[in-house]
């Protein structure tokens, strides 16, 4: 007989009910995992398509009998406006890689990239100042420019290294124009030295998700 599943709000067995106003990002944070470890746990598409009730597998729980992972059909979040129209369809994810993952807190100024779980590489950056933010989600790695020039209201930036955007007009990318980092002073943009940007640039791939959340 299957085991009745825990209480709401609730972690037991490697289980968790979704509460509602929780969202993957948190549960993730709660429980020491990441956004694409539980989505690839439970079946999810998409990280914004849970909901309250709904019993998600834990990483390192045992869940042989659970049976509780649900579903869910693909969805594209829309960019922010302004940030140069909607998202692209989120590519697959690179083949033949071990699973990798860029996490971006806004809370910090950290950007840390995990691959098969482990931290490998943590490093200082700057995100979107207050008026204009970085778009707290989770979202895919769909372009990718070795320098491009970056222009926007009251802003210009010729030969921009190592872009890789991940929603709209937001991007990873290097930064020679200050060196404010740990301090939120972007345009929405997450920017990185350029030598951490670029070793960024030779790790990540198209299809690499990146999670932006407090």
């Amino acid at each position: 007989a299957r085991a009745a599943p825990p209480a709401a709000g609730s972690a037991a067995g490697g289980q968790y009910v979704v509460q509602p106003g929780d969202n993957l990002f948190r549960i993730a944070l709660r429980h020491g995992s990441t956004v694409d470890a539980l989505a690839r746990l439970n079946g999810l598409a998409s990280a914004d398509m849970i909901r309250a009730g709904q019993v998600l597998r834990l990483p390192g729980g045992d869940n042989r009998d659970a049976g509780y992972g649900v579903g869910a059909p693909d969805s594209t979040p829309a960019a922010p406006a302004g940030a140069g129209g909607p998202a692209p369809a989120a590519p697959p994810l690179p083949a033949g890689r071990g699973a990798r993952e860029i996490v971006i807190d806004l809370s910090d100024q950290t950007l840390t990239a995990f691959e098969d779980g482990a931290a490998v590489r943590r490093v200082v950056v700057s995100t979107g100042k207050p008026s204009t933010p970085t778009p707290v989600g989770f979202y895919r790695i769909y372009s990718r420019y070795r320098s491009q020039d970056m222009a926007g209201p009251g802003y210009y930036a010729p030969d921009v290294p190592f872009v890789q955007y991940f929603i709209g007009g937001y991007a990873l990318h290097g930064t020679y124009w200050h060196t404010a980092f740990g301090t939120p002073v972007s345009h929405g943009c997450v920017n990185l030295p350029t030598a951490e940007a670029e070793w960024m640039w030779g790790w990540a791939d198209i299809g690499t998700p990146v999670t932006v959340q407090w």
